[in-house]
């Protein structure tokens, strides 16, 4: 038997390279083993802005589950600061460094494909450094890597005209808030580099962050346009502002050709700014309203607003743009404006030596609302129709259209009234008959705010053989409503046609064995004194579209025990068809989780789990091209304590062209899908030997393949074990009868 043992262990050597050589066992398990395993990082820094949530990429490769690993990111400063761990399947950050606390977390769905990348949010300039990500857990030698954090800030740069000097103007640029300091230039239009006035004056402040300010006098040119750069390199970010100088330097105050047109509660801007865009820092700038007496509404001087005189109406309302003052602008903020405040502003800067030194602007303020259509009745033939509109100013115009835009003759002259508070409501009636759409529409429109509101009608065919033409029917969905656990819903009810259901009582039930009170509305409001315990809170009808013979019910936060048949009845109505039924079919979805749990046969085991799901979901495999995959048996089922179900299976593939394999879970009832994509990389092969295997000596041939194979070591290790068992055991043979043939036996081995 000891004879035999080596010729085995060459043949089984010979067959493993065989093996290796034709490129079988191309996932051989050694392959996704810990020792295999490499920690690494990208290749370039990682930069970022001030304030960016960035991600600090780190991940396994090839790419194996790290669920059950410990990950230490760290940074390396004059000492090691712990930014974020994960371990026992979750983050651990006690000890973590109080600046990055609420700022780290890990991709924890990611985890399985062997990203254990950071993410940073808010990002600060003290964040800049070294991070490193370590998996101790590897046996192997690379079980970390660094990566570098850039942090830079920018801002939009500023320009001003601060005045004149011989025969040009002197135009300043100004940019704060950058890191690292940056380069400023002035350019013409055709980008050509304009000698400055001077370096660039230079600021640094508490935060570290620079301003950076350049002047520059320009000459007339053919375009008087101006280009100031400010420009970064190592983060490679720049920005960039144009100013149209005027061919003038007189300064003018100007103002909006067109009125201001504004809607009661709008905040809104009264313009005003100079010609050419002078700073306006230091002068002073008066804001008055014209009327019978002139009312104080805004005054800035001294750097600053100066409001002691203000006018008790404007109060809390005024403002200046006190950043745009530098660049001439001068223009008044007015907020929650009221039809009172409509009429005659003026602009005026005291301080100013030119003629042209005020300017009126002219503010006029409106008010509208959507109009409101519903079904007053039939006359003859016909069916009555009625639109109201209130709140408008001012005095709008109404008027009814056919589907095809043509003005309809109405049943008389609007009606019209005035409240209290000035404003007007229109309401006017029009019989109409049936048309191919039976569509119809109300336009309230009022030309001087150049404001239009319509609403459209859609009347049922009243001349139904089914329906009478003073006959009310409800009537529900025809297919049942699905909604997902969580979701707000509609289960929708309405009257045909849309007569007013403001004066009716409209019960919701749900139709168990024993009928709950879902929601009840009577006496033109909900009264919900018997509701189901189950529903407190959660139901709502849409009061203003009752009068449009909408009587649905809004279901928030919907659990699956709300599924079930629902009944809209309204018991006012004298007509047989006075309730429906509508079904709620209610679901629950989550994303399906793969991962490699092993190999087979040459193959990569893949396992697919998903849970949460309601009702009972399929499960399947596919490859790239969408071909579903045969799984390794059935899959297994579970549910839980609360009715959903979790469902797991398996299958075994081979190496394609992409390597990319598709789990897909669906539910026909409810119509949900979830798909998650898992890519299984390619080990390395076993690199063969420089010298043919026949031409190498016995001796040496099983060192180069024992130094070059772990797997091969741990082979022969075994079948060296067996051997000597099994020999073993043949000479423990417990009877004497049997000691001289075994003698022979050995003798002869």
């Amino acid at each position: 038997m000891e004879r035999t043992c080596p010729l085995l262990l060459l043949l089984s050597t010979l067959v493993y390279c065989s093996l290796g050589q034709s490129g079988a066992g191309i996932y051989d398990e050694d392959s996704f083993g810990s020792s295999g395993v490499q920690v690494v990082g990208p290749a370039d820094q990682v930069v970022a802005l001030a304030g960016d949530d960035i991600i600090l990429p780190c991940s396994l490769k090839p790419s194996v589950n790290a669920e059950d690993m410990v990950v230490e990111w760290t940074r390396s400063n004059l000492r090691k600061e712990n930014v974020h761990l994960y371990s026992d399947g979750r983050d651990s950050n006690v000890e973590q460094v109080p600046s990055y606390s609420g700022r780290t977390s890990m991709f924890n769905e990611e985890l399985k494909n062997g990203n254990v990348s950071l993410k940073l949010t808010r990002v600060t300039l003290s964040d800049a450094g070294s991070y490193m990500c370590f998996i101790p857990t590897l046996t192997s030698q690379v079980k970390e890597t660094t990566v570098q954090l850039f942090v830079g800030a920018v801002s939009q740069p500023v320009i001003s005209i601060d005045g004149t000097k011989d025969w040009g103007v002197v135009l300043r640029c100004e940019s704060g808030g950058w890191f690292p300091e940056p380069e400023m230039e002035w350019l013409d239009s055709s980008g050509t580099i304009l000698p400055a006035d001077g370096p660039p004056e230079r600021h640094r402040d508490s935060e570290g962050l620079y301003t950076v300010r350049r002047h520059v006098t320009v000459n007339q040119t053919d375009t008087n346009r101006f280009t100031c750069r400010v420009q970064q390199q190592e983060i490679n970010h720049m920005k960039e502002t144009e100013i149209h100088v005027p061919g003038s330097s007189e300064v003018q105050v100007v103002g909006p050709a067109d009125p201001v047109v504004a809607l009661a509660g709008d905040d809104i801007i009264l313009p005003c700014s100079l010609k050419p865009n002078v700073n306006a820092e230091n002068m002073v700038v008066r804001w008055t309203r014209l009327n019978l007496k002139s009312e104080v509404v805004h005054r800035y001087s001294d750097g600053r607003d100066s409001n002691v005189d203000q006018s008790p109406s404007y109060r809390n309302r005024t403002s200046v743009f006190n950043e745009e003052l530098k660049n001439g602008n001068v223009s008044l903020k007015l907020t929650r404006v009221t039809l009172s405040d409509a009429g005659s502003y003026r602009c005026f800067i005291p301080t100013l030596t030119s003629q042209v030194k005020e300017t009126t602007v002219q503010l006029f303020v409106g008010a509208v609302s959507q109009p409101v259509i519903s079904i007053d009745g039939t006359k003859d033939w016909g069916v009555v129709l009625k639109c109201e509109s209130g709140g408008w100013f001012p005095e709008p115009e109404m008027e009814w259209l056919d589907s095809s835009g043509t003005i309809l003759p109405a049943d008389g002259p609007p009606e019209r009234h005035r409240d209290s508070e000035g404003l007007y409501t229109v309401r006017r009636h029009v019989t109409v008959n049936q048309t191919d759409t039976n569509r119809f529409t109300c336009r309230v429109q009022q030309q001087e705010i150049n404001h239009m509101k319509e609403t459209e009608i859609h009347v049922p065919d009243i001349y139904d053989d089914d329906i009478g033409s003073s006959e009310v029917q409800v009537v529900g969905p025809a297919d049942p409503v699905v909604a997902l656990a969580g979701d707000d819903i509609i289960l929708p009810c309405s009257l045909k046609p849309s007569v007013n259901a403001e004066d009716m009582v409209v019960e919701w039930t749900r139709l168990n064995p024993k009928a709950e009170v879902v929601h009840l509305y009577r006496d033109g409001r909900d009264s919900n004194k018997d509701q189901s315990p189950s529903y407190r809170g959660r139901t709502s009808m849409f009061h203003e579209e009752l009068k449009n013979g909408n009587v649905s019910l809004k279901l928030t936060r919907v659990t699956l025990s709300d599924a079930g048949s629902y009944k809209c009845f309204i018991k006012t109505l004298t007509s047989q068809v006075n309730e429906t039924t509508i079904q709620l079919l209610v679901g629950a979805v989550s994303q399906p989780v793969t991962s490699i749990i092993g190999t087979k046969g040459g193959g990569v085991v893949l396992k697919c789990e998903s849970g949460g799901w309601f009702p009972e979901p399929e499960m399947e495999w596919l490859d790239s091209s969408g071909t579903i995959l045969p799984a390794d048996g059935p899959p297994e089922r579970h549910r839980d304590s609360e009715g959903l179900y979790t469902v797991r299976r398996h299958v075994t593939v081979n190496q394609t062209d992409t390597n990319r394999f598709t789990c897909r879970v669906q539910q026909q009832e409810i119509n949900h899908m979830k798909e998650t994509e898992i890519h299984v990389p390619v080990p390395t092969p076993i690199p063969s030997p420089a010298v043919p295997v026949l031409s190498m000596s016995l001796p040496r041939l099983l060192c180069s393949l024992l130094v070059g194979s772990p797997y091969l070591l741990v082979t022969i290790i075994l079948l060296v074990k067996y051997c000597r068992s099994r020999a073993q055991g043949e000479t423990r043979v417990p009877r004497k009868t049997h000691q001289d043939q075994l003698g022979d036996h050995v003798e002869e081995e």
